[in-house]
């Protein structure tokens, strides 16, 4: 087996996205990903809606989104939202045929809006006919990082058992770089950006820490 990274162009993934409404919506800033693969995708990035008769819920109508949260709402009108949504049975179907016996060893991750890095492992012939689908045969080719012997890891996430706004305040913090070494936002900005205490904000994260380091430990 071998783990595959490779960066690959993301700009014709964010129309399929939005739909019928994708020249309406400009994608500002990607800012984390928890799942993208060929059942679906959850992620949490900014956006623009560039026509003031266009809502969220409009985003719905059409497109395999099947939920969107925004978690706050930018000066300029732009919003960071978590998204998340299903691909139509038929379209799994045949994303997944292809590469069967590859899989990803952990969610993508932006590079910035228009690049993702992703890994994959499986056996070589595997990855090299990934590398070979026609949905990558873009306006540019995908990178190449390294291939390398596989060596497996754990890991799983229990965001989506938490109440919506432990997760509602999970997901921002982690996807603005609170958890990050250095910190990239302070607990007094993230809470403000919320609009809740900073108090409100540290009884959130720690119930929602609390819950999914205890699943750890008692599994």
């Amino acid at each position: 087996m071998k783990r595959l990274v490779v960066e690959i162009p993301y700009k014709r993934f964010w129309i399929g996205f939005f739909g019928s409404y994708a020249k309406r919506v400009k994608v500002v800033e990607a800012l984390r990903c928890f799942k993208c693969d060929s059942e679906g995708f959850a992620v949490i990035c900014r956006i623009k809606l560039l026509d003031e008769s266009l809502s969220l819920r409009d985003l719905v109508k059409g497109s395999p989104i099947r939920n969107i949260e925004v978690l706050f709402t930018e000066k300029d009108g732009s919003m960071v939202i978590f998204m998340s949504g299903e691909y139509p049975e038929e379209l799994r179907a045949r994303r997944r045929a292809p590469v069967a016996n590859v899989f990803q060893s952990k969610p993508p991750e932006f590079v910035d809006v228009d690049w993702m890095k992703v890994e994959l492992v499986g056996e070589e012939s595997g990855l090299r006919e990934f590398l070979n689908r026609e949905e990558l045969k873009l306006e540019e080719a995908p990178k190449i990082l390294s291939l390398t012997r596989f060596e497996p890891r754990a890991g799983e996430s229990l965001v989506s058992a938490l109440p919506r706004q432990q997760r509602r305040t999970l997901l921002a913090a982690y996807g603005l770089g609170y958890y990050d070494l250095p910190k990239r936002i302070s607990s007094e900005h993230l809470a403000n950006l919320l609009k809740i205490d900073k108090s409100t904000l540290a009884e959130h994260l720690r119930k929602a820490e609390r819950k999914i380091i205890k699943s750890v430990l008692v599994a």
